[in-house]
């Protein structure tokens, strides 16, 4: 995207700062470091808007990879057979299917501040009734209440932040959250390797999600609501308001203009109805969406989230802190490679990213089936290969999947609309985590690994043939490039 390009696309985007560029004309001596700055709309309170609503995604990444190390203490602790095993792992999925239900509701009912806010709170309750259960059945009680606040969470954080963004780093801004997630896991597998050989060290992971949520809790509060959610509401004064603390260097006239035509985008968007929903470019978003949502999950990546330990245990390490010390060096990769890919994320662009990562997984999942019954070679080959996967998964799959469903609804809706995809991806999250003990019993773990590779791989072809690029582009163009057939995309840029 060339700046002149940058500067048309911020100029349809109703509540996208064009901060400061009268008052740069006006003033010649602004320093080149902040010029560059305000051209790429991406202020310092924005940025940290962006930061603070992307620290629900360590909370996100902490609670759902934490129970891959509680796990091996817990089953020996309770004495839990696989499939004891998988419900506990899995129950979390029940609770994110019923947060997805309502989610989306939340989030557009109360805001998307508010509900970030809300889901801090649930976020602390689950994660202290887990620190203090004294049986399996409290574990679950406080699984589901988890699983319903990474479920909100990760509704209403990539919401808030794909609404605040510039079109132009509106992928940078909202991989802010799937960096969050990556910090998250990371977080946990060191929590599993430390406290792995401490007696009742489960209860030490758990709680220590308490304190993150109280952090960020503390930060949603001192941030401005979404301005394109105070629009929809008919909060004027408010969403200017907003608009200026999120863009200080903005002129009088700059706000003034923004909410008038934000003023008629929130019309146009009251008269939206779910008839709507279903039909023309916002129905082909949804298809699309669902079919990335569900090759997400059916690739494998959940087992790999919940049960890299126990992989790892398979693939020949002999003992809980030798699996979880490996397990540790997949969050390192898959935190590096995120980084890499909020870097890259609207150079590149959407397309390129998925497709390759898609491809590398399966690679990745064919050399692991390859090495999962050699025990003496197959360590150091478990680890390349699911490093390879972590990798691969981080850079498309992880941050352009959420990236895509933020950018593809209406605003009136898009808190349904991603509710709805979210209950999809729970869902099949659910399948995947459920069944993958019992699988291995009966067919291998080869067999499985490979059965997952055929879907990354077909999920390649899916890509290829149906995901269009958006790369750079105002929410309100990205549903005229998807005014078409689902599948027809091909090499369109």
């Amino acid at each position: 995207v060339g700046m002149d390009d940058e500067l048309s696309e911020e100029a349809a985007q109703p509540l996208v700062a064009r901060e400061g560029t009268a008052h740069v004309q006006e003033n010649e001596t602004v320093d080149v470091s902040h010029h560059a700055a305000v051209l790429q709309g991406v202020s310092r309170p924005l940025l940290l808007a962006a930061v603070g609503a992307g620290l629900g995604g360590v909370l996100f990444g902490y609670d759902v990879g934490v129970v891959s190390g509680a796990t091996l203490l817990i089953a020996t602790e309770f004495d839990l057979s696989d499939f004891q095993k998988e419900l506990l792992v899995s129950i979390m999925l029940v609770g994110a299917i019923i947060g997805s239900l309502t989610g989306g509701i939340i989030t557009d009912r109360v805001g998307r501040r508010k509900a970030i806010m809300l889901n801090c709170g649930i976020f602390a309750v689950g994660g202290a009734m887990l620190a203090g259960a004294s049986n399996l059945a409290l574990l679950l009680a406080g699984r589901l209440v988890v699983g319903f606040a990474v479920a909100l969470s990760v509704l209403a954080e990539c919401i808030y932040i794909a609404e605040i963004a510039p079109p132009a780093r509106r992928g940078l801004l909202v991989t802010f959250n799937e960096l969050g997630i990556t910090l998250g896991f990371l977080l946990a597998y060191i929590a599993g390797y430390a406290f792995i050989d401490v007696a009742g060290g489960w209860r030490y992971m758990f709680g220590l999600s308490v304190p993150f949520a109280l952090a960020q809790c503390a930060c949603m509060a001192l941030l401005p609501p979404s301005p394109r959610w105070l629009m929809l509401v008919g909060r004027r004064a408010e969403a200017r308001a907003a608009i200026a603390r999120l863009h200080p260097t903005a002129s009088a006239d700059f706000l003034d203009e923004q909410l008038a035509a934000a003023g008629a985008e929130a019309d146009c968007q009251r008269a939206f109805s779910l008839r709507t929903l279903l039909s023309g470019p916002t129905a082909r978003g949804a298809a699309i969406g669902a079919g990335l949502v569900l090759l997400q999950q059916l690739s494998g990546q959940p087992t790999v989230l919940y049960y890299g330990p126990t992989l790892f245990e398979k693939a020949g390490f002999s003992s809980h802190s030798s699996a979880t010390r490996a397990n540790v060096i997949l969050g390192v990769a898959k935190m590096a490679t995120t980084v890499c890919s909020l870097l890259t994320v609207d150079r590149l662009g959407r397309r390129p990213l998925l497709l390759v990562g898609s491809t590398i997984m399966g690679c990745a999942l064919v050399l692991l089936g390859v090495f999962s019954s050699d025990s003496d070679t197959g360590r150091g080959m478990a680890i390349l290969a699911l490093v390879l996967f972590v990798m691969a998964y981080a850079f498309s799959y992880g941050p352009v999947t959420w990236l895509f469903l933020s950018e593809a609804f209406p605003d009136a809706h898009r808190g349904l609309a991603v509710g709805g995809a979210s209950v999809l991806n729970w869902a099949a999250n659910l399948l995947v985590s459920l069944t993958f003990l019992s699988l291995i019993d009966a067919a291998g773990l080869a067999t499985v690994l490979w059965v997952y590779a055929a879907v990354c791989f077909l999920g390649t072809l899916f890509i290829y043939m149906c995901v269009p690029e958006t790369r750079g582009l105002p929410l309100s163009a990205i549903h005229k490039v998807l005014d078409g057939p689902v599948c027809h995309f091909g090499l369109s840029p």
